[in-house]
């Protein structure tokens, strides 16, 4: 649900507080930190009305490598995939079009210079294992260790041309700047960056918040500092509390690097992927079977490498988010009532028929996330006193979900049974009865 932007697609400040001015149509959050005397975190003028989906948001990497750029790398992959097949297939024709004799010979050749090839393949092996242990880095805030290949500037070009697409893409979308919706991001935005210091090491000197009058259910935050909000989330996050988990979230995503980090795992996996289907198209004896083993072993790879990293990363930014969300003071509750409500979201756009299995997608089933949030809550409070925050309200935002839960099995029981709740009248003594 969290991506319509690539998957191309962390941590905290508390500083001086930032103020809001608005001037020449424009909102600027005017913060000044330790290290700079005074970052400018503005939002371009917001013109339309209300915002929909949570793009997946991307991270980005300083190095002294020399970037290469962003084209041409889209365009290497399905070029040295497309000759690894057509290599692989050329080998196997040019032997079976051999003479029984002319194989045999090729064969004993092989057996007697067995250490050639096993020399080449042990040499590029090293030469891999080299290059991957010299490209592992610590994640920002939670210090894990994973594999960067891509640079900063490759990837601040490959945002930008997304930020560029979205703006042109949604610019007569765009809530006026003294709209409601427009005020309740920059508010939890504003929260969100005076406490959360990491917010500060991003590569960029202002925050540019576009909120977009669509039903999508989303939103996204880019390494370029573009934040985009749709309507279709903020009406599901129909609090501050529930929105700053979504926001926090996003910017954790782009705190955390995550974009970078996803763009290095599948160039590293599209190299593993190029020599095997050589092996592949090479081995396999006819054309159709291996066209069908192709497809296979691409779904395989996804689901085994692609898919499971992403949840992992999901998971990753739903902590560091809600660490966001709690050093700002907000009600952590919310995040669990957040993702219940985004259960409910789904099970009524499928109609109540059963969603994929969670290993078939790229994001944690939302239900878990929920648990997830849960289990995490000591921890936020934990987060909250140490900022000084003021205690949680007595009522627990988390029981309305058991009233929103019952009015959706109602409404989808009534929707496949043909009935519409809106028309039906309460009987005449109905209340009484029990």
């Amino acid at each position: 649900m969290w991506f319509f932007c690539a998957r191309l697609v962390t941590s905290v400040i508390a500083r001086n507080l930032p103020t809001v001015c608005k001037k020449n149509n424009r909102l600027s959050f005017m913060k000044n930190f330790m290290t700079k005397p005074k970052t400018s975190l503005h939002t371009q003028p917001l013109h339309s009305q209300k915002f929909a989906t949570l793009f997946q948001q991307h991270g980005f990497h300083t190095s002294s490598r020399r970037p290469v750029p962003p084209v041409l790398l889209i365009l290497l992959k399905p070029i040295a995939k497309f000759s690894a097949v057509l290599t692989g297939r050329g080998i196997r024709k040019w032997f079976q079009a051999l003479s029984p004799n002319e194989r045999k010979k090729v064969l004993t050749k092989l057996r007697r210079y067995w250490y050639i090839p096993a020399g080449l393949v042990s040499i590029l092996s090293a030469s891999g294992v080299v290059y991957y242990v010299s490209h592992l880095e610590d994640t920002p805030v939670t210090g894990r260790r994973r594999f960067v290949a891509l640079t900063h500037e490759q990837i601040i070009k490959i945002a930008q041309a997304e930020a560029n697409m979205l703006k042109e893409q949604f610019k007569d979308k765009l809530y006026p700047i003294n709209s409601i919706e427009a005020y309740r991001v920059l508010d939890v935005a504003e929260r969100l960056l005076r406490a959360n210091p990491e917010l500060s090491q991003m590569k960029f000197d202002k925050w540019n918040v576009y909120v977009i009058k669509d039903p999508m259910v989303n939103a996204c935050v880019l390494p370029t500092g573009d934040m985009f909000v749709f309507n279709g989330i903020l009406e599901i996050a129909n609090t501050q509390d529930q929105l700053a988990i979504i926001l926090g979230h996003e910017m954790a995503h782009a705190v955390l690097e995550h974009g970078v980090e996803e763009l290095s795992l599948a160039s590293l996996v599209d190299v593993l992927v190029i020599f095997s289907l050589a092996a592949l198209w090479c081995i396999i004896p006819s054309d159709g079977i291996a066209v069908i083993t192709h497809w296979f072993y691409n779904k395989v790879i996804k689901l085994l490498t692609h898919m499971p990293h992403s949840r992992k990363v999901e998971k990753e930014a739903d902590c560091v988010g809600l660490m966001f969300a709690a050093k700002a003071c907000f009600d952590v509750r919310a995040g669990s009532l957040l993702w219940n409500k985004m259960s409910l979201h789904e099970k009524i756009s499928s109609g109540g028929d059963d969603t994929l299995p969670e290993f078939m997608s790229t994001h944690p089933d939302s239900l878990q996330r929920a648990e997830h949030l849960d289990f995490l809550l000591p921890q936020a409070e934990k987060w909250r006193n140490e900022n000084q925050c003021p205690m949680l309200p007595k009522n627990d935002p988390r029981e309305a979900i058991k009233l929103l839960s019952i009015l959706v099995d109602n409404q989808i029981a009534a929707t496949k049974a043909g009935q519409d709740l809106r028309k039906v009248s309460l009987q005449p003594g109905a209340a009484k009865a029990s």
